[in-house]
């Protein structure tokens, strides 16, 4: 490294990169030296800096290391997840400085075919980031992916939503099982399958009958990670329905709230594929658990419960999700609306209040009322 004070009164520090000058400034000569020295620790330790050998995964692999160190474990696991499973065999042979929007196309276009627009939409996310640090740190001179367009998420899901009679069916195949817990939870006070799982005894409050989200348990390398909500609106109270407490009753202890016989958590991962084998052995129709939760929250529309109340029970952190989650739901209780309106109006409803009170403003005029309005 050498350093010389420019004119300006910064200290530039430069280091050789593939021949080539590389150039680092500070206010002070410690500073210049301190921002060279972190960029060598980054990417000296992988000859990051010969980018004439330099490949996507070599990069990635990197960048996912430095990542790692300000986000939480689970969002690097998936992170991970796509690199390692998605990206990497596909494009991760190219050479970092020969990597072209072309091939990042044809990579889109291949993936589409074999997964969903959401999965594909996830790995560019991952990757115009990747590429932008890149840049940032000037291994590559501009980021491929911004001459890429975004994969469009045509469809989201359309979870299957039991109905009513369903519902009970399925109550009643588990009533007095272990299983009876989880699934009213879901069904009738529309937590999420982390929340579940998450949900300890110290969080139920049988005599007052409220439920505090305070946790949710996550499933990573077929362990269990519990974490505080990842907003506010998940971090919740609300109050059970008599139901739930009924059953909850039945089962009260300490610790989790659903466990195994040996009062171990339950992985739920696990409980997922236990839950569809459940499904399937008492002739029920085949739905993810937490389409039990779209359940809770397709009823209590249906029940005419504000969509700003359902929101909340249910922890979106604002309504926009709930509605986009439910347009259907909130279409049909719109044309039953309007048909309620066409009903009211074609039964003569309209004319006789409109008549009755056109008669009530004519008799308060002929009483001389309407000289005192």
């Amino acid at each position: 490294m050498r350093v010389k004070k420019r004119k300006d009164g910064r200290y530039p520090v430069s280091i050789s990169v593939n021949g080539k000058r590389k150039w680092f400034y500070g206010s002070t000569q410690q500073e210049a030296n301190i921002k060279a020295n972190k960029w060598m620790e980054q990417y000296g330790s992988r000859d990051i800096t010969n980018l004439q050998t330099l490949t996507v995964k070599g990069y990635l692999e990197r960048w996912l290391e430095l990542h790692a160190k300000s986000k939480e474990v689970l969002t690097i696991a998936g992170y991970r997840n796509y690199i390692d499973n998605h990206i990497i065999p596909a494009i991760g042979s190219y050479l970092m400085d020969k990597l072209r929007p072309m091939h990042i196309k044809e990579y889109y276009a291949d993936e589409l075919t074999k997964f969903s627009p959401k999965t594909v939409l996830q790995e560019h996310r991952i990757l115009k980031k990747a590429f932008r640090d890149a840049v940032n740190d000037d291994i590559i001179l501009k980021n491929p992916c911004d001459a890429v367009k975004a994969p469009s998420v045509f469809r989201e899901y359309e979870p299957v939503i039991y109905t009513d009679e369903e519902f009970m069916l399925l109550m009643n195949a588990v009533t007095g099982t272990p299983d009876e817990i989880p699934i009213i939870l879901a069904g009738l006070c529309g937590l999420r399958r982390s929340e579940v799982f998450g949900l300890k005894w110290s969080d139920v409050n049988l005599k007052t009958g409220i439920l505090t989200v305070a946790r949710a348990a996550i499933s990573h390398k077929g362990t269990i990670l519990y974490k505080t909500p990842k907003n506010k609106s998940s971090f919740r109270t609300l109050a059970m329905p008599e139901e739930v407490i009924t059953v909850l009753k039945k089962y009260q202890g300490i610790g989790f709230v659903c466990c195994n016989v040996k009062g171990k958590s339950i992985n739920p991962s696990t409980y997922s594929h236990n839950f569809a084998d459940l499904l399937k052995r008492h002739g029920l129709k085949h739905i993810r658990f937490h389409d039990l939760r779209h359940y809770n929250a397709t009823l209590m529309l249906r029940l005419g419960i504000s969509d700003k109340e359902a929101a909340s029970r249910l922890g979106h952190a604002n309504l926009i999700t709930l509605k986009k989650t439910y347009q259907h739901i909130l279409e049909e209780m719109d044309a039953a609306t309007a048909s309620k309106i066409n009903s009211h109006y074609k039964n003569g409803n309209v004319v006789k209040t409109v008549v009755k009170t056109e008669n009530v403003i004519l008799s308060m005029a002929s009483n001389g009322a309407g000289d005192r309005v």
